[in-house]
């Protein structure tokens, strides 16, 4: 992982820390991250964390207030990587769709550790930051609808949202792949063929519209993707 960075202090639901983190702070992130990967948030303590960090395990609440907000840290810290790496969408819809895969391929790929976090322990996080998180969450799967409804107007807002889903779902997935799936292939380029071209199915199957009636239509129209 290349570094867990603390986020900034943006309110009573965000994870207590300092805007740029200080080094100690880092330390028991990244310690966290990586105990926390390798065994699930419920299988370690707070003495377990500091001990990995080089400090006491009481020394940690200096900084975060236990367990639970380290965890949310993390989680905050996936989601400003992510939107960082985004950046502000370009105008071409066409380009903003490959800007948005290849920004959620790049942080899945290279931040693989904190990413396995992120998708395994939202079970873990404790109120209210999980409410902050699934915020955060709508949000970003609606920057995937946007973009998506921008290249295949002729498609439904519920199509949208099943692509989205499966594009990040996806993505998502290989935070869990063994190192055999791994090991001497390009994964960034891998992901980035493989979920736009699935994303290409929105150009070319035809969308199917339910009737109130229960029966169906189809059609197609071009777009710009």
């Amino acid at each position: 992982m290349s570094g867990v960075a603390a986020s900034g202090h943006r309110g009573a639901d965000q994870p207590r820390a300092a805007s740029s983190g200080s080094n100690r702070e880092q330390e028991i992130l990244e310690a966290a991250a990586r105990l926390f990967h390798e065994r699930g948030f419920d299988r370690v303590g707070v003495d377990e964390i500091g001990q990995l960090a080089g400090i006491s395990g009481p020394a940690i609440y200096r900084y975060f207030s236990g367990k639970d907000e380290i965890l949310a840290t993390l989680f905050d810290t996936a989601m400003d990587r992510l939107l960082l790496l985004f950046g502000q969408a370009p105008e071409d819809p066409a380009a903003a769709l490959e800007r948005l895969v290849a920004a959620h391929v790049e942080f899945a790929v290279r931040d693989r550790m904190l990413l396995s976090v992120y998708a395994r322990e939202e079970r873990s996080l404790a109120e209210p930051w999980r409410r902050r998180l699934q915020r955060r969450q709508l949000d970003h799967v609606g920057r995937w609808v946007g973009v998506l409804g921008r290249c295949f107007p002729d498609r439904s807002t519920a199509e949208h949202h099943a692509a989205a889903y499966a594009a990040i779902g996806m993505i998502h997935s290989v935070s869990g792949w063994p190192r055999q799936a791994r090991d001497g292939v390009d994964l960034t380029r891998m992901l980035v063929g493989l979920v736009e071209r699935g994303l290409g199915e929105l150009r070319r199957a035809e969308p199917v519209v339910v009737r109130p009636s229960g029966r169906r239509a189809s059609g197609r129209a071009d777009n710009g993707c």
